[in-house]
């Protein structure tokens, strides 16, 4: 009698077939991702495009009378409209979006944008300017803030995007040598611009009293300021009193936490400059 010889398929090893499947889902993962990036930056696009028309129409910039303006004040030397660093075109931009309440600069970075106030924090968290979708939204005052920056003290709101536009500078303002050379911001108004001073930089969260909007008497805005300086990473050169009228940069320090690095200027003066 022959014996038969029976052959065994041999079965295919559970660790190959994980391997196999895990493969898979990590290129799926990596091809979205990449899309999802894609999109992401042709967004941000949309935004930085906008934002650089806007400028291109509405501000002149003059480089020679700019190049010394983040350091000293633009009216140091009794400078002339004509001799002016900067001029922005307040009924343009208006005329755009009458939510508009001004031109924030800061020179020799890149915070050169319109700002607005809604009637809500939300409504330009992901809208630009113009009125379009956005992921980089429009920078814009807290709503609780009077629009004319007479507030004891006035938040203004701007995202840290990864392409290092809107408030993205306003974090390197951790390193001390960048923080004694862009000393000055200013915000330019119908009529003029007001010049700022820096004294205060620190990190803190999103629900602290850093953003407080009222205040119950003299003291207790006092003590606010001296708050601010007590928690700031560098200079506290600079003298507050009951009518000093603050002004704090918020942006976040990362996507995922409640964290927000704070800058916070004071009101040194206001500069008229006529209309054409």
């Amino acid at each position: 009698m022959t014996e038969k010889k029976v052959k065994y398929r041999k079965k295919r090893p559970a660790a190959k077939f994980v391997m196999i499947s895990l493969l898979f889902v990590f290129l799926a993962t990596g091809i979205y991702s990449a899309f999802q990036i894609i999109d992401i930056m042709k967004d941000y696009k949309v935004g930085e495009d906008e934002y650089n028309e806007i400028a291109r129409d509405a501000v002149i910039i003059n480089p020679e009378k700019n190049k010394n303006n983040n350091e000293s004040s633009p009216n140091a030397n009794n400078e002339t409209e004509e001799e002016a660093a900067f001029s922005v075109d307040y009924d343009a931009l208006y005329a755009i979006n009458k939510e508009y309440i001004g031109w924030i600069y800061i020179p020799d970075t890149k915070i050169n944008y319109p700002m607005v106030r809604a009637k809500n924090n939300d409504k330009y968290l992901h809208r630009s300017f113009k009125g379009q979708y956005a992921g980089c939204g429009t920078i814009f005052m807290d709503y609780r803030n009077n629009k004319d920056y007479t507030d004891s003290h006035t938040v203004i709101y701007g995202p840290l995007m990864k392409n290092h536009t809107m408030f993205y500078d306003v974090r390197r303002f951790e390193k001390k040598d960048y923080y004694d050379s862009h000393r000055y911001l200013y915000i330019y108004v119908d009529g003029g611009y007001y010049v700022y001073k820096t004294f205060s930089f620190f990190q803190t969260t999103a629900t602290s009293e850093v953003y407080t909007f009222k205040f119950d008497g003299v003291d207790k805005f006092n003590d606010y300021c001296a708050m601010l300086q007590k928690k700031s990473k560098f200079s506290k050169d600079v003298t507050l009193s009951f009518d000093s009228k603050v002004i704090t940069l918020s942006t976040c320090v990362d996507a995922s936490s409640d964290k927000r690095w704070v800058l916070h200027a004071v009101q040194t003066e206001f500069v008229p400059v006529p209309k054409n």
